[in-house]
């Protein structure tokens, strides 16, 4: 039988032996472009020379800004977008509904977008509530 602190264990585990900053860790056709701006290296300077890793999710989350349009890729869901164009040219949508399935991977606890490995705790960081109001 499983505990609890073995699923933690072997989550920890897998995370840290799966994790990338390039590769998809979703299912194919999963991972949905996100509206924040990356910075891979911090060479762009978004985020005062912060990359956008993994590992800097913290000095990430201290640098984004809500209110600075440089922190969002506007081209983001190009595709998505464009569906919406077409429905709303041909007059088809009557009512929206805005969500966002997860917070940008900075603002979450976990740091991954796909949820934490124990569902009684808190996805978004106490600390990026407002970030995140200010993100929707």
């Amino acid at each position: 039988a499983r505990t609890d602190s073995t699923c933690r264990s072997r989550a920890t585990t897998w995370a840290a032996a799966t994790r990338t900053d390039t590769e998809d860790y979703l299912r194919p056709g999963g991972a949905i472009e996100g509206w924040w701006a990356a910075d891979p290296d911090g060479t762009l300077g978004i985020y005062d020379g912060v990359a956008t890793t993994f590992d800097d999710k913290l000095a990430v989350r201290a640098a984004w800004d809500p209110e600075d349009d440089s922190h969002y890729n506007w081209d983001a869901d190009a595709t998505q977008r464009w569906w919406v164009e077409q429905l709303a040219a041909d007059d088809q949508i009557t009512h929206w509904e805005v969500f966002s399935n997860s917070a940008p991977y900075f603002m979450t606890g976990s740091g991954y977008v796909s949820g934490r490995d124990s569902s009684s705790i808190t996805q978004l960081a106490t600390d990026s509530e407002d970030q995140f109001v200010r993100y929707l």
